[in-house]
């Protein structure tokens, strides 16, 4: 005597997206639309609650009961609510914080950025008349860089050429600092 031989059943459920799903994600979003951030309408947060059931979806291929699968995907759903309310709460706490301190401690950080020029503005409109023409003759590349060939003589560094610059055109007579110097100051 043989055994029949046995046939594997298949699954009887495979969830699709269809009318029980999307009617009980609209009343919830209905009743749940409060706590999220204005910018979600119904249409976006109907299509993020798809894409809730397609990640239970894909998360639980082995879940055959319709009801358990329902109760998974509630809470995915609830639990997705959850952190987009969470998120408005901490973004709205974060935002209305008093500072405790001075201002201008709090920003002092933010000068730096790289976005932001208002900084080094002040500072070269706060700088001196020389100190603005040696940026600008910097900025043009208007020294001599041109070696002294067969001569013996040292060369001249670029606060020799901006102290000779200035001599010629009659700012600073006499010039004994070093211009470059206060340059770097300016900026330290």
């Amino acid at each position: 005597m043989t055994c029949p031989k046995r046939v594997r059943e298949k699954l009887s459920f495979v969830p699709t997206w269809g009318k029980e799903y999307e009617k009980w994600s609209a009343g919830f979003i209905k009743e749940h639309k409060w706590r999220v951030d204005r910018m979600y309408d119904h249409a976006d947060l109907m299509q993020e609650a798809w894409l809730v059931f397609n990640y239970v979806e894909n998360a639980y291929p082995r879940c055959n009961d319709p009801g358990h699968f329902m109760a998974l995907f509630k809470r995915a759903m609830i639990n997705k609510m959850h952190d987009r309310s969470c998120r408005v709460k901490r973004r709205k706490e974060t935002a209305e914080d008093p500072v405790s301190c001075d201002i201008y401690e709090v920003l002092s950080g933010r000068i730096g950025e790289t976005t932001n020029g208002g900084y080094l503005a002040a500072l070269l409109n706060e700088a001196p008349e020389e100190l603005k023409l040696i940026i600008a003759k910097l900025a043009q590349a208007d020294f001599d860089e041109t070696p002294n060939k067969g001569k013996l003589k040292p060369r001249e560094n670029l606060s020799m050429q901006v102290r000779k610059l200035l001599n010629k055109n009659g700012v600073y007579n006499g010039f004994s600092h070093d211009p470059i110097k206060e340059l770097k100051q300016l900026f330290a």
